[in-house]
């Protein structure tokens, strides 16, 4: 099981950097070829189309619990019911809400997107909901991977799709210009339907071909666990497109572009760290069925992980927002800076509910990750509009900040009084140490910003500050208990235990 949960892990690791590097490419590539203004109109066609995605109906998380808690009682007919039945109904349900999310869609990009780009936003519409319903057939196949802790091979298509992606968007955006990249997406859809769907059939040998099999009984079981989760998307769903409405009537197009780029890289480098804890989802269902003591002990030891790396990446993500700036957009852009450090704080923040959150998954318990997501929506259209008011396009980041930030603490506190968790107490005394020193560089680029701003533009200063924190930071990081463990696990992977077998 160990060696399960490491192979899985480091895919996932390996797999977030490639795609996060993939991205960072693609949007250096659109950014050049698009301009700004282009970018922001294809964000919010993705945001709005998205809305299709009340579609999955929560199914595809759900089926991650229930295959594998069936995994246990190795019932394979049961497996088999789940995967087609919650297949046929999400083609069902998304059909039959296309032509209303087209309609709701329209109505949003006709309130917010400027007459002269709406031809083009109309034209880009359907192609990002057609793409968007092939992504949620794909998303059970991939859900059917991690449910049989087969999270490796799931990466590996990922990667590969990623890099279809970025070869097309080359290919076509010469040719078709924004039209190119919807184009890209959705080949890059169908590639991901077509391969998970196979490299899952070869795991499950007695899945059919093409679904067909639809069960009552089945549905009406994993219906409820499902319907809050599907709550949990419709907030999420909601959150985005609430978010760059307000920043387009508060901050125009190109503040919208310069958020979706900052949020993008942000929510990448996130994503580099969660997708190692992500395979704990299952492992917690598991354990449900087994010795739920052992939940504990697994939250503990994850949160301290997770705080080990997220506190040095997160600093030197600061640290190094100018030279991402020149990088991407060609010179020192103090709004994307600006943006950036604030989404940056948020992010952190929120990552350090990821082991709750993922328990409460894994257990079932859904109430408190509905309530946070709830109070996240609420208070970013709050929160984002009063200072949207006040302090323009700033405003509406400070409160999507706060509301992002309020809203993820509330699950973090909750599971700790729920299972009498002091955070004292489980955070070891490494971390504490380690937490110090990243505040210390964050005090420091707080210091900079106020007394010496014209450093932000020195090309020296933007090489000598990442490598003095990283310097600094190296001590702590290799003398650290969780680093000998991890150097420990990835011996013991490439040694005789890292087999990978379908």
């Amino acid at each position: 099981m160990k060696s399960k949960i490491h192979i899985n892990a480091i895919s996932s690791l390996i797999q977030a950097i490639i795609t996060s590097i993939i991205i960072f490419v693609s949007y250096k590539y659109l950014i050049a070829r698009l301009g700004m203004e282009k970018l922001g109109v294809w964000s919010l066609i993705v945001a709005s189309a998205s809305i299709l995605n009340i579609g999955n109906l929560g199914l595809s998380s759900t089926i991650v619990k229930y295959i594998a808690k069936y995994l246990v009682y190795d019932d394979h007919d049961k497996i088999s019911s789940i995967i087609q039945t919650a297949l046929i109904t999400i083609l069902i349900v998304s059909l039959f809400l296309l032509g209303l999310v087209y309609i709701l869609a329209n109505i949003l990009l006709k309130a917010i997107v400027p007459e002269n780009l709406m031809p083009l936003a109309t034209k880009l519409l359907p192609y990002s909901l057609i793409n968007i319903g092939i992504i949620l057939q794909a998303s059970i196949a991939l859900s059917a991977l991690d449910g049989i802790q087969k999270i490796y091979i799931r990466n590996i298509l990922l990667i590969s799709s990623s890099i279809l992606f970025l070869s097309l968007i080359i290919i076509f955006v010469p040719m078709f210009d924004l039209l190119g990249v919807v184009y890209a997406q959705i080949a890059q859809s169908i590639f991901t339907l077509a391969l998970s769907w196979y490299l899952l059939k070869r795991v499950f040998s007695f899945l059919p071909i093409i679904p067909y099999r639809w069960s009552k009984n089945t549905f009406f079981e994993i219906i409820g666990y499902s319907a809050n989760l599907q709550l949990v998307t419709i907030l999420q769903l909601l959150f985005e497109p609430v978010t760059k409405t307000l920043l387009t009537k508060f901050g125009g197009l190109t503040a919208v572009g310069y958020y979706e780029i900052a949020n993008r890289f942000v929510l990448k480098v996130r994503e580099l760290i969660v997708s190692v804890f992500q395979v704990l989802i299952p492992v917690y269902a598991t354990h449900v069925e087994k010795n739920i003591e052992n939940i504990k002990m697994i939250y503990s030891k994850s949160l301290n992980y997770i705080l080990f790396i997220a506190m040095p990446v997160f600093s030197i993500l600061l640290i190094i927002l100018p030279i991402i700036s020149l990088f991407l957009i060609g010179r020192f852009e103090r709004l994307f800076y600006t943006f950036g450090f604030i989404l940056i704080i948020a992010w952190f923040i929120n990552i350090l509910t990821v082991p709750a959150y993922h328990a409460y998954l894994g257990k079932g318990t859904l109430r408190w990750n509905v309530l946070g997501h709830f109070i996240i929506l609420i208070l970013n259209l709050a929160f984002s509009y009063t200072f949207g008011l006040m302090f323009g396009s700033l405003g509406t980041i400070i409160g999507w900040a706060l509301a992002l930030s309020i809203g993820s603490l509330l699950i973090f506190f909750n599971f700790n009084l729920e299972h009498k968790l002091s955070f004292n107490e489980i955070i070891i005394k490494e971390n504490k140490k380690l937490f110090l020193v990243n505040s210390f560089a964050f005090i420091s680029i707080i210091l900079v910003n106020i007394l010496f701003t014209h450093l932000i533009h020195d090309i020296f200063a933007n090489a000598v500050f990442p490598l003095t924190f990283i310097v600094i930071s190296f001590y702590f990081i290799w003398n650290h208990s969780i680093r000998r463990e991890l150097s420990h696990s990835v011996k013991r992977l490439l040694s005789n235990e890292g087999i990978i077998n379908f």
